[in-house]
């Protein structure tokens, strides 16, 4: 988790070979919360805010970009 916006937040994702003992690839997504039916962006809800912020062991506003 490298960042939570109003609607979405970013993974950074990592492979690490365990024959080489390397990186082999790196990747990151963009993860967007949207009302379906009217294809509009939705904040991320509260609750997901805390869970990632207590995986993460950082405050949300560190998260977010603002802290």
């Amino acid at each position: 988790m490298t960042r939570i916006g109003n609607s979405s937040f970013r993974m950074e994702h990592a492979v690490v070979s365990l024959r080489q003992d390397a990186l082999v690839a790196e990747s990151g997504s963009v993860l967007v919360f949207v009302e379906y039916e009217k294809n509009r962006p939705l904040p991320v809800p509260e609750a997901i805010r805390a869970a990632f912020a207590e995986i993460e062991g950082r405050p949300p506003a560190e998260l977010s970009g603002n802290g």
